[in-house]
């Protein structure tokens, strides 16, 4: 007999239910999905080295590699910025913020909320055209555009100091 010219799909698709943390258990490791809980369950479509996360509504919530292959994957930072400027609060205490590059965090963990919520706007903003890693290499580049210092620092005041009231 010959072979099928189209491949035959190989799957398993399991029906599991989400933490109020937007997680699901997967491969016995528990896997976060943005808007998950927005749903009373989940699907999972599981292939030998990928899975889907989909909706009730066959809505593709997530599509990432299994657990098991070691792979780095990818932080959806639109969604999770989207979360904050809803809530700027939780900035600090987030999962993410450890995983934030250097000059983005500092960025961020400003104690003026409205601040904050602005910064998260814009950072947003550029993230439609760039990458996360770009962003924090040419982070004066691109924030400093609208000519100001980007943390927000009056250097007039530091230089209008005289010698001694500055150490010297």
């Amino acid at each position: 007999m010959e072979l099928p010219t189209e491949d035959y799909p190989v799957f398993k698709e399991v029906e599991t239910k989400v933490n109020k943390f937007n997680e699901a258990k997967i491969d016995s490791t528990l896997i976060h999905i943005p808007k998950a809980s927005n749903h009373p369950f989940i699907y999972f479509v599981l292939y030998w080295d990928k899975y889907k996360a989909v909706s009730p509504d066959g809505e593709i919530l997530l599509e990432d590699f299994r657990p098991y292959m070691n792979k780095k994957r990818a932080i959806p930072w639109v969604s999770i910025f989207k979360d904050w400027i809803r809530k700027p609060r939780v900035v600090p205490y987030s999962r993410y913020q450890k995983y934030l590059p250097g000059r983005v965090n500092d960025y961020l963990m400003v104690e003026d909320l409205v601040v904050r919520k602005e910064r998260l706007l814009e950072l947003v903003n550029l993230l439609i055209t760039h990458d996360m890693k770009r962003i924090n290499e040419e982070f004066y580049d691109l924030i400093s555009g609208k000519n100001e210092n980007p943390f927000g620092l009056d250097w007039s005041e530091y230089d209008s100091l005289a010698p001694l009231e500055r150490g010297e």
